[in-house]
């Protein structure tokens, strides 16, 4: 086992005894991926918005190790032998370990990253390994077995923990660069950590003697398990913003842990009963059980990896790679005059207007969790309107209007003005002025009430030229 928080998490599980009431109305059943018969166990632990699908095998006396990645439910393995793939992002990367160290496959070819010994601890130890990717491709991971780490721009950084942390990993990372995971302290207990634009923020044990903070959505709330060595207790608990919830009491039984969050937000873990282990989701305040698929010899052991903004849960059970379908209510995300470009849905919801697609390249480095390329190379234009349904009245969500001039190259060419149900957002809005120049992506974002209708009636009106947009979200 790679970490000591793992290897405490298992020890628990393995003597842990619960009575597991009836099959509850509340329940999904599991769908299982293809995966070769020689492969022995496999299971899945990363999923994107795309539902693109990675994972690992596990058969020492058949084959070494490796990463898998599904396409579609088609199975394909990943370059290298002994390879582990833990996540992947909304551009396709996907991140993990070759046992040694952490590893990057992109467009069908591995990076080795070895590490320097300034991230060492003093000797010269190069292992490392990575578990999560966000969409600017900011990598987290541990690093000589013990060290909390972040590769950016092909570089790798320490983060920073208190003095007396003596262990440290980076569980989670978000499309902000929020980052959260644990920090183990000289006298023993672990704290769950996050680190907001590098700042180090102790969360805290909860009570507990151990916590982890295993994921962050693009919302800044925090996923944690909080456990208690001498009392064989664990529960899950959403962290935002210093406000706690427990979301576990709905599970039965002392043992419950959590796994990953959407930004719905949904909720996924498991937890052991009566020696097996089940998983459960976290939806809409209340707990519904992921069925596993029929036990092997007696083992019964389900465990979810992560969750995707559609409500696709990947993860194993009893050695096979399966997936869920949650209740979902994704996010609203449009490419503004285009097709779809995951995680965008091609131009919908619009009355009014014009479009036009500009194949050039857009500098999205200065907007925080920017949409894809092709988003901002298409737009719609004119007099027009975009109405949006899906949300609950009078429910606050924030809305993200990117932009990217690809046309005009100076100031004051294009003038526009945009309302959102009624209420003037943005006034003779200039995007050369706004962004810095042209061909430069900039985001304008505003958290506002759904209407009456539960819907975003989001109008755009042309001062000068015409007014124009690439993307829209609605979170």
């Amino acid at each position: 086992m790679k970490t000591r928080l793992t290897v405490l998490i298992l020890s628990f599980l393995a003597v842990l005894l619960w009575t597991y009431p009836a099959a509850s109305a509340q329940s999904i059943a599991p769908r299982q991926l293809p995966f070769p018969s020689n492969a022995g166990n496999v299971g899945a632990t990363g999923v994107n918005a795309c539902g693109d699908i990675v994972g690992g095998t596990s058969s020492p006396d058949v084959l070494p190790s490796r990463a898998v990645w599904w396409d579609d439910r088609t199975f394909a393995y990943l370059p290298g032998d002994g390879a582990r793939a833990a996540a992947i992002n909304n551009r396709g990367q996907i991140v993990g370990d070759n046992g040694v160290h952490a590893v990057l496959w992109q467009s069908g070819h591995v990076t080795d990253t070895v590490l320097g010994d300034d991230l060492g601890n003093g000797v010269n130890n190069s292992f490392s390994f990575a578990t999560d990717i966000n969409d600017a491709g900011e990598i987290v991971g541990q690093a000589d077995f013990g060290v909390a780490v972040m590769w950016k721009n092909g570089q790798i950084q320490r983060l920073s923990v208190p003095p007396n942390a003596v262990y440290g990993i980076a569980q989670s990372i978000n499309n902000r660069g929020q980052i959260v995971g644990a920090v183990q302290l000289s006298g023993g207990e672990n704290h769950a950590a996050l680190w907001d634009n590098g700042v180090f923020e102790d969360l805290g044990t909860f009570g507990s003697v151990s916590a982890n903070a295993v994921g962050i959505n693009d919302l800044g709330q925090v996923l944690i398990y909080s456990q208690d060595q001498s009392a064989n207790q664990a529960q899950a608990i959403l962290w935002e913003n210093g406000q706690v919830t427990n979301i576990s009491t709905g599970f039965p039984g002392t043992w419950t842990l959590s796994s990953a969050i959407n930004n719905f937000p949904q909720a996924v873990g498991y937890g052991a009963f009566n020696s097996s282990v089940q998983a459960w989701l976290w939806h809409d305040s209340s707990t519904i059980r992921l069925l596993g698929l029929p036990p092997v010899q007696g083992t019964d052991y389900t465990m979810p990896g992560r969750i995707n903004d559609h409500g696709l849960v990947v993860g194993t059970s009893q050695g096979q790679p399966v997936t869920w379908d949650a209740p979902a209510n994704p996010p609203h995300q449009i490419s503004a005059g285009g097709p779809a470009v995951c995680p965008y849905a091609a131009d919908t919801d619009f009355t009014g207007g014009k479009t036009s697609v500009h194949t050039v390249t857009v500098d999205t480095s200065a907007v925080l969790d920017p949409a894809p390329q092709q988003v901002y190379q298409s737009l719609r234009f004119g007099n027009f309107t975009y109405t949006i349904p899906g949300s609950v009245a009078g429910s606050s969500h924030r809305v993200r209007l990117h932009f990217a001039e690809t046309f005009w190259t100076t100031v004051g060419q294009r003038l526009f003005n945009v309302n959102i149900n009624g209420a003037r957002v943005l006034t003779d809005y200039d995007i050369v002025a706004a962004a810095g120049g042209a061909r430069k992506a900039v985001v304008e974002e505003f958290t506002v009430p759904a209407d009456s209708n539960g819907q975003y009636v989001i109008s755009f009106s042309t001062v000068r030229d015409n007014a124009a947009v690439s993307g829209i979200e609605i979170e």
